[in-house]
């Protein structure tokens, strides 16, 4: 969608075809932003404003390698932009893995985020909670946790999640860090939100994280002096406690018929005399990143995880540039930027496509995409447009302000389903 609104502002005379694999478009924007966090809101209303441009289509449902194949996309479009994202969640690899209350930190994000068909989560008897990354993927499970349930009724959190989290109060969240303090890449905002919350202990682990290396930039100093400043200051008769362990790694989660507990030992070269040691935890989140999805038939580099690429022009496996064909995003960087970057690929992406249509690299094509439709329909795919995405929406939001909420988002997939379909 980034693409789509900077290629809309930029060819006047462009058409764009938006396929979405999911019933419901704006992925991340919808489902991977924290419900008290203004930015997604802020995205899907910019979205929003461009749904209604003839020159723009949905097509939801439609699962690209499968109902529709790379060789008919590059037969059908004058250019075809890869923005598929950072899908497929990356594992410890470590015994206890499997053992129930031990989930990744998308079906965490699916679930309070109102992902349908997202598993659901109950925290009856969860206490204490290992989130194993500290990345704003793990700092954000961390606060949705120990913040007040209270604070999110202004959200769009799904109802049933909100119960949950009021009826369940979460008392210790130790986040793990295989990396120390030089290393740690933060965003200011969400972590001073994280170690802010009212009535919640921070506590560090080592207890002083410097000192720090001449070349560490001023962004992580930042980051080190707002940890030790909020662990500096006792909170009395806290109500949870936020424990960030740095140059920690999980070894095993331990367990008989679910998880018990996470061991942990350092990764501290030097050694800190902390040893091998373990934390009690009822639920375990690992947030350590994910991979770009396969696409069957599209180039993949294993070394990188992603969709290889130069200059945003997608390459083969020997490098050669592979003409109408772009990648942008996490497909070509991984998911390890924020909306920033995305934006700024998507403008990469506009220059590029600019410069080979002048180059006259971009023929156009016969039979031309008003031939997809047909070839969908021959295979039983009916995809999902604008229209669908707008009803359901707007159901949401009766739903929302018949209990005083923003929306109530839908989240049993066959619901979703027959509203998006009008069935």
């Amino acid at each position: 969608m980034h693409c789509a609104v900077q290629l809309l502002g930029e060819f006047a005379q462009i058409h764009i075809d938006v396929f979405e694999q999911r019933s419901v478009p704006y992925g991340l924007v919808r489902h991977g932003t924290a419900p008290d966090h203004v930015e997604g809101e802020m995205l899907a209303q910019r979205f929003e404003e461009i749904t209604g441009d003839p020159r723009l289509r949905l097509l939801a449902g439609v699962k690209v390698g499968s109902d529709i194949t790379r060789a008919e996309l590059t037969a059908h479009y004058d250019a075809v932009v890869w923005a598929v994202g950072a899908s497929e969640p990356r594992h410890l690899g470590i015994p206890g893995e499997q053992l129930p209350g031990v989930c990744t930190a998308d079906d965490f994000f699916g679930w309070y985020t109102g992902l349908a068909g997202a598993p659901q989560f109950s925290l009856a008897g969860v206490r204490e909670v290992v989130v194993v990354g500290f990345g704003d993927v793990g700092q954000d499970v961390a606060r949705i946790l120990l913040k007040p349930a209270q604070s999110f009724t202004a959200t769009h959190m799904p109802p049933q999640v909100l119960a949950e989290l009021a009826a369940h109060r979460v008392r210790r969240v130790s986040v793990l860090n295989r990396s120390g303090a030089a290393r740690l890449k933060l965003k200011p905002r969400v972590l001073r939100e994280l170690v802010s919350l009212p009535n919640v202990a921070v506590e560090l682990e080592p207890p002083q994280l410097g000192p720090l290396p001449d070349d560490v930039d001023r962004k992580t100093r930042d980051s080190v002096l707002a940890l030790e400043e909020a662990a500096r200051h006792p909170t009395a008769d806290p109500s949870g406690h936020l424990h960030i362990a740095l140059s920690r790694r999980p070894v095993a989660i331990l367990g008989n018929e679910r998880a018990e507990a996470v061991r942990v030992e350092s990764t501290d070269a030097r050694g800190d005399g902390s040893g091998v040691r373990e934390y009690a935890a009822q639920l375990v989140v690992t947030a350590v990143g994910d991979d770009v999805a396969h696409v069957p038939d599209l180039p993949w580099d294993p070394a990188t995880r992603t969709i290889p690429s130069r200059e945003t022009r997608l390459i083969d496996d020997n490098g050669v540039v592979q003409v109408g064909e772009y990648v942008t995003g996490w497909a070509a960087r991984g998911n390890v930027a924020g909306f920033g970057s995305t934006r700024r690929d998507a403008a990469q992406v506009s220059a590029a496509l600019d410069g080979d249509h002048r180059g006259g690299l971009l023929g156009a094509p016969q039979p031309g995409p008003e031939h997809v439709d047909a070839l969908l329909a021959r295979r039983g795919v009916s995809p999902i447009g604008w229209e669908g995405w707008h009803r359901l929406t707007a159901l949401e939001a009766v739903r929302g302000t018949e209990i005083g909420r923003p929306s109530a988002r839908i989240v049993d997939p066959e619901e979703q389903d027959a509203v998006v379909r009008g069935s």
